[in-house]
């Protein structure tokens, strides 16, 4: 039988039992400074525990830290923090109640007012980011952690994280997991067709009922004011019984109306098709079996050639690549390469599948949103950061994709170029921010 491995991180003095307590200073079974990563392997450890040492890390910090907890729990396996609250601490500031016993336990019995109580808490034993529960959830998803738990101290469904709790002033308690992958061996697929144009529909949609693989449904949402989309879907309709066509009442726009394709979907797993793209037959199978078999995989792409207004390929047109064969790549190494060159490299989301629970996860307006700001000109890379920072990428060596380049599409707006400027700038900054960028 094989034993079962569990981490106590940032231990300080108080080393728990069967466990690998781990501290940067000298005293634990091992010393590192875990905000330079776990030393331990993918899918191997069963269990984290960690008290009063996730509020000494910054934000960025905090998120690698989450990532690297991801990184290494077996699927199934848990995290759990104990930490001080941050709604705790303003509650007892603005109710006058901040004579707590902690105060003469650790000596600052001498505080006199609430000012110095506030102070204290939130800067004193190096602290640099307090958090509450919905900050440090927040954080958990940008790092690809599930199912947030908030529990009472010393009470955990895993036994092996119960009865941990040292300090009764650490009263934000959170347990979190790492996604099982799915045992559906065919699952449905999605392919959303955010549709304002129909100019070039007819062989999308062909491409799409054209697929190999066979489990797959086809959500055409229609953005436009003519009846041209609802005309051609409807004559698909009649040929398959996969396509469903759906009309806005308003225009949403790309971003809002990929969005709700993504939310009106049924299939487990997501792949966008844009209506002046199109793909071919073995496309979704192909991405599907990488998506499948590259162990934390949140994205997988195909490459893609461009194609004209009447669909020959633009061999003058070269489209930027990371890579030659096909690849299983760390997402934040993704993420730091393409915020850094501003070379989107992975191609639009007609070159993508991820799974819908992943695109749900993200707390925005849409999925081409970051903290409230709307990506134009790059709103597929600020996609493809929210998927990467949750996981890792698939890369799929296999010109699959069909890219039209045409006088009419949104990229060849005027004005576009200096918004897409701006939305990379906006990008890169926020990849600073988060860590996401290395100096």
């Amino acid at each position: 039988m094989t034993s079962s491995l569990y981490l106590n991180v940032g231990c300080g003095k108080v080393k728990i039992p069967g466990f690998v307590n781990i501290d940067r200073e000298p005293g634990g079974d091992i010393q590192c400074d875990v905000t330079q990563g776990l030393p331990y392997s993918d899918n191997s450890v069963d269990g984290i525990y960690s008290g009063n040492f996730i509020e000494r890390l910054k934000q960025s910090e905090i998120i690698s830290f989450f990532r690297e907890c991801r990184r290494v729990l077996k699927p199934g396996g848990r995290v759990r923090i104990a930490t001080q609250d941050l709604d705790t601490i303003i509650s007892q500031y603005m109710e006058n109640k901040w004579r707590q016993p902690w105060l003469k336990k650790y000596g600052y019995d001498w505080i006199q007012n609430r000012a110095e109580y506030i102070n204290i808490s939130l800067r004193e034993w190096g602290h640099s980011w307090v958090v509450n529960e919905e900050e440090l959830t927040r954080l958990a998803n940008w790092a690809g952690l599930e199912n947030p738990c908030r529990t009472n101290i010393n009470e955990s469904i895993d036994s092996r994280l119960s009865n941990l709790e040292t300090r009764t002033e650490s009263t934000l308690i959170m347990e979190y997991s790492k996604s099982v992958p799915s045992s559906i061996d065919e699952p449905l697929v999605s392919i959303v067709i955010p549709a304002y144009r129909a100019d070039f529909l007819a062989p999308c949609l062909a491409s799409a009922i054209s697929q190999t693989y066979k489990k797959i449904e086809i959500l055409v949402l229609d953005d436009s004011k003519s009846d041209e989309v609802r005309r051609i879907t409807q004559d698909f309709i009649l040929r398959d019984s996969r396509v469903t066509y759906i009309k806005n009442q308003e225009p949403l726009g790309e971003a809002a109306n990929l969005t709700k394709g993504i939310q009106l979907a049924n299939g487990e797993l997501i792949k966008p098709l844009y209506d002046d793209d199109f793909i071919l037959p073995d496309t979704v199978k192909r991405l599907l079996v990488a998506f499948r078999s590259t162990p934390d995989a949140r994205l997988a792409v195909v490459r893609r050639k461009p194609i004209d207004e009447n669909g020959e390929l633009l061999h003058g047109v070269q489209m930027p690549q990371i890579t030659s064969e096909s690849s299983r790549l760390r997402g934040t190494d993704i993420i730091n390469h393409l915020l850094t060159t501003g070379v989107n490299f992975l191609g639009e989301p007609t070159c993508m599948l991820f799974n819908r629970r992943d695109a749900l996860a993200i707390n925005e307006q849409n999925v081409m949103s970051l903290f409230g700001y709307l990506c134009e000109g790059a709103g597929d890379v600020c996609l493809a950061i929210h998927l990467l920072s949750r996981g890792d990428l698939a890369y799929v060596d296999g010109y699959l994709a069909r890219f039209r380049i045409h006088s009419n599409q949104t990229t060849q707006q005027k004005n576009l170029y200096t918004i897409g400027m701006n939305t990379w700038k906006y990008l890169r900054e926020q990849g600073v921010r988060l860590g996401l960028v290395r100096p």
